[in-house]
């Protein structure tokens, strides 16, 4: 047999201690990335905070004008409560919105808690949008 096709009858034994630095590289990767897009994602709701934010002040601002025209007897009742429907519903999606922001807020710091912290991610600070709550 020639011996270029002879088989080798060597035992091909693995590095244990080369995958198991090759796992813990692949799970520093993925949990890096896991909290990269975590970020992405509350920087992404933020800004559909800031947005639902400005269409509860806008909602207030019309319903404020129905309630004018109402009293000087120039619209009906049913508008200002369709208005005042909308404002409801607005700071509805509002409340989701920040209760989603909250969630991804705090998955966000628990994976930052059980990175390796000679590996962590250079210090992120959660800013909250200010709340269209006002009285």
């Amino acid at each position: 047999m020639p011996l270029g096709l002879a088989k080798e009858k060597r035992p091909q034994k693995i590095n244990t201690a080369l995958s198991a630095d090759f796992v813990l590289l692949f799970n520093d990767s993925l949990l890096n990335n896991q909290i990269r897009s975590s970020l992405n994602e509350w920087d992404a709701l933020n800004h559909q905070l800031d947005i639902s934010t400005q269409m509860v002040e806008d909602s207030r601002g019309l319903l404020n004008g129905k309630e004018r025209k109402f009293n000087a007897k120039e619209s009906s009742l049913f508008l200002v409560n369709s208005q005042g429907v909308q404002l409801i519903n607005s700071r509805i999606k509002y409340v989701e919105l920040l209760a989603k922001s909250e969630q991804k807020e705090i998955n966000i710091l628990f994976s930052q808690a059980i990175y390796l912290p000679s590996t962590r991610l250079p210090e992120t600070r959660l800013i909250r949008p200010a709340s269209p709550f006002k009285r």
